[in-house]
């Protein structure tokens, strides 16, 4: 009786492992966590993510900004902060 017990358990082991090397060569895992892209505010040169950064072209150049009220100072005057 003993030894039917020893097969099912290794049965059971053996079948365990192949399924865990098995599932885990087929699904791939990321390696890294993705990072937001960043860009630098023109006015205060602060670093934002891209994607909630305002924006303003000038001279077929996109600018990012931080906030509003940089935006808007830009838009007035953009040589004043392209020139730094």
């Amino acid at each position: 009786m003993k030894l039917g017990w020893y097969r099912i358990l290794l049965i059971l082991m053996l079948f365990a492992s192949s399924c865990a090397f098995g599932c885990a060569s087929s699904t791939p895992q990321p390696t890294a966590k993705w990072k937001e892209a960043t860009v630098k505010c023109a006015a205060t040169g602060e670093e934002i993510g891209e994607k909630d950064a305002l924006k303003s072209e000038y001279k077929g150049q996109i600018y990012y900004f931080c906030c509003e009220s940089c935006k808007v100072a830009f838009d007035k005057d953009p040589e004043r902060f392209i020139k730094r």
